[in-house]
């Protein structure tokens, strides 16, 4: 009876080295696979194949950063505790991010942020993938961390599913220079965005001022709720708060300056006009 149950765990580890071995070795095809200097598709493909990888399956990129794996350069001296305390909360979001996605999805660390690539979620693409990443900033929430995601298109193949990384890491930095109410940029919001950010300073006032005179000029109050829930990353309920006006109060002089400046305030791809 021992001995059987000696063997039953022998198993059992073997059979949990095995899985632990496979998950790291996929991580490293997906770190591979998004390097910005060496990518060999062919060799990304015979190595996916070899790790029963379906390239036939769509995958959609998301890409989190957690402000609290940062550190300053004034921690230095601090470094190695702080580095544990690191790297103790980055194995508890791991842990979190994959509850939250499908078995299948492929992950691994890629700097200081987490990629998954997933599958295909249940309904409106944008929309479940949105609320995929609304659920992964929500639940690190409770511990107490903020993240950010950005998110790439979803696509079939390594190429695809390569470029989608390179979406969702311009959507995170884009997120990080422009700000945004909920945390999350799509790579479907970010295309005027990103043509926008290339314009010169300048020209860009000028294009804005433009727009602003073609249109009624604000009243003081609607100036002031304006600046405040800019100046309130589009969070309504912050700005309400500031404000002292209930926030239904707030939506409705947000949809007041919708009408007059025929831009929408409460949309990332048009708040960043302003």
């Amino acid at each position: 009876m021992i001995k059987m149950f000696v063997e039953v765990l022998l198993n059992q580890i073997h059979i949990n080295n095995q899985l632990q071995s496979h998950s790291k070795a996929i991580e490293g095809w997906v770190r591979n696979l998004v390097n910005p200097y060496d990518f060999d598709k062919n060799k990304a493909e015979i190595m996916g194949r070899f790790y029963n990888l379906n390239f036939e399956m769509e995958r959609t990129a998301f890409l989190i950063r957690v402000d609290q794996l940062a550190y300053a350069q004034d921690e230095v001296h601090h470094l190695l505790e702080r580095l544990k305390q690191i790297s103790e909360t980055k194995v508890a979001v791991e842990n979190k991010l994959k509850m939250l996605t499908d078995a299948r999805s492929l992950y691994s660390p890629i700097e200081d942020a987490f990629l998954f690539l997933t599958v295909p979620l249940n309904g409106a693409v944008k929309e479940s993938e949105l609320q995929l990443a609304r659920n992964m900033i929500i639940s690190l929430q409770k511990s107490g961390l903020t993240a950010f995601v950005g998110i790439g298109k979803k696509g079939r193949g390594v190429s695809a599913y390569r470029s989608s990384y390179f979406q969702a890491k311009q959507s995170l930095r884009l997120l990080a220079k422009l700000g945004g109410g909920d945390g999350i940029a799509h790579i479907d919001d970010m295309g005027e965005i990103g043509f926008f950010e290339h314009v010169p300073p300048d020209i860009r006032m000028e294009l804005i001022d433009k727009h602003l005179t073609r249109n009624n000029r604000l009243s003081l109050e609607l100036e002031e709720t304006l600046e405040v829930f800019l100046d309130c990353d589009l969070h309504v309920k912050r700005a309400a708060s500031r404000l002292h006006i209930h926030h239904n109060t707030l939506l409705y002089r947000l949809d007041r300056i919708s009408g007059q400046l025929l831009l929408d305030p409460k949309k990332f791809s048009d708040a960043f006009l302003f």
